[in-house]
């Protein structure tokens, strides 16, 4: 093989000196060094009178191209087109065909008599041996690459090495760098983590708070729905160009910056959603508790009038509390800070039932105690003179009774 090389201006055509039995092979096209910024060619091959584009270059783009074509100069033209020169570089390859096509036009050479009679037999051997072939087995072809594969015997050489561990200092060494590594791996993954961050608060929050219709944008001030479109816009163009590889430092701080504008706005939104619920609750619990005490008053209750009169001005304290406040909220813009959030109104209530529920669970006192009648103490101190008239007259009808068995018998009882 044979190198060739050329330049080609705008315009021109490839002046390649062609080699009798030699094929021309284009391997790439390149533009000149010295192409201005910008500029074009096209390197063009010329075929029976047609045009065909082999390649496309720009200067700052794709300025080399590698092509795999082989070319009969004699019937093909390569030109360039355009404002920039192009190098064709490749090489020259022989013709098999054409050197083939010559051995099969060259007459073959009478042979003898005799040669081409044993010429024959030799033929005819091969021919019978051919037919007396038996088909080959699988037993037979085993026993073929038997034959054909030898082993060899190489000496390995061995080399006998005691391995006494690694130094106590190259462990701790390795173990440094491990923690090292494995806080670099920690600290991209955070800082990754905290861009995506900035960029998603910007795409989330910027609609919301700056454009009319946002979720956000009534609960922003109007002067600060402009400065966070202007610092969104800012950040955007920052995030993909001079801060596209900055510091975890530098993300923080500017989704600081945008959290400043949106997270006021989200928390004023989540009020205004939120506490109308917590002020119905609370409005229904001291209503509960208002109408608990009145019935009490009006069934009559173990607890004291004092009692019952710290539980009402408990109710009405915390009612006018909420009245007083919830009208305030009312009448505030929503771009404000509240005057009264729903974290304010359960810690109010909370407190109200610390004090409110041990009074109305407090036990009814037990009922008092019956004095013990004056003949139950006589009797547990046996001065009960019933019981002694008891037992004298039990005594007499005895006496009585033994006199009359006396009589009865006879005896004398004197």
């Amino acid at each position: 093989m044979a190198f060739w090389g050329v330049k080609v201006a705008p315009g021109a055509t490839a002046k390649v000196e062609a080699v009798d039995g030699q094929l021309c092979h284009l391997s790439q096209v390149c533009l000149d060094p010295e192409t201005k910024a910008g500029a074009t060619a096209k390197v063009m091959v010329e075929q029976s009178g047609t045009k065909y584009a082999l390649a496309i270059l720009k200067e700052g783009g794709q300025e080399c191209c590698g092509i795999d074509l082989f070319l009969d100069l004699k019937e093909a033209k390569l030109s360039v087109e355009g404002k920039a020169s192009v190098h064709l570089t490749g090489y020259f390859e022989p013709d098999e065909d054409a050197e083939s096509g010559d051995e099969d036009m060259t007459p073959p050479a009478k042979a003898a008599p005799k040669a081409e009679a044993k010429v024959a037999k030799k033929e005819e051997k091969k021919e019978e041996k051919k037919e007396e072939k038996k088909p080959k087995t699988k037993e037979t072809e085993i026993t073929e690459d038997v034959k054909k594969n030898r082993n060899r015997k190489i000496d390995v050489p061995v080399r006998n090495e005691i391995n006494i561990g690694l130094s106590p200092e190259f462990i701790l060494k390795a173990k440094k760098d491990e923690e090292d590594m494995h806080r670099r791996d920690l600290l991209i993954i955070a800082t990754g983590e905290v861009k995506n961050n900035v960029e998603s608060y910007v795409y989330d929050n910027r609609d919301r708070i700056a454009y009319e219709g946002g979720m956000l944008y009534n609960f922003t001030e109007p002067a600060k729905r402009e400065e966070f479109k202007q610092l969104a816009d800012q950040i955007t163009n920052w995030l993909y160009e001079d801060g596209e590889n900055s510091t975890i430092e530098e993300y923080q701080n500017r989704l600081d910056q945008l959290m400043a504008y949106g997270d006021p706005a989200e928390s004023r939104r989540k009020n205004a959603e939120f506490l109308p619920e917590n002020v119905d609750s609370f409005t229904m619990q001291v209503a509960s508790w208002q109408k608990e005490v009145a019935q009490l008053r009006a069934d009559g209750t173990h607890l004291s009038e004092e009692d019952l009169v710290n539980l009402e001005n408990k109710c009405a304290e915390g009612s006018s509390w909420l009245g007083d406040l919830h009208g305030q909220q009312s009448n505030k813009p929503m771009f404000e800070d509240p005057v009264l959030t729903p974290d304010m109104v359960n810690t109010r209530l909370t407190e109200m039932k610390n004090y409110i529920k041990p009074i109305l669970n407090k036990p009814a006192p037990p009922p008092a105690k019956e004095e013990k009648k004056e003949e139950e103490k006589k009797e547990e101190a046996g001065e009960n003179p019933a019981t002694a008239e008891g037992e004298d007259n039990t005594e007499e009808v005895k006496g009585e009774e033994e006199t009359k068995e006396a009589a009865n018998s006879g005896l004398d009882l004197d």
